[in-house]
């Protein structure tokens, strides 16, 4: 269940992404956006805050999935 509804949620900033200009978004909703924060290099100057918050999210996120894995409620055989 947790795949499925990962993937929805990328597909879904993706195309809000693609298609928040047309819809006329305030820039404060596009700038939340994880895709807006990478640089697109080498047309912009390298700016590693972003990078580094997205990177320390992942982790922390990474680490949560983890500790609550071992806690499954799933029966050996």
């Amino acid at each position: 269940m947790a795949i499925p509804v990962t993937w929805g949620v990328v597909a879904a900033l993706w195309i809000v992404m693609l298609i928040g200009d047309a819809l006329h978004l305030p820039g404060r909703v596009l700038d939340v956006l994880p895709f807006s924060a990478t640089p697109i290099l080498p047309a912009e100057q390298m700016t590693w805050t972003p990078l580094i918050i997205m990177m320390a999210t992942a982790a922390m996120l990474a680490w949560a999935g983890l500790a609550r894995f071992t806690r499954r409620d799933v029966q050996p055989g």
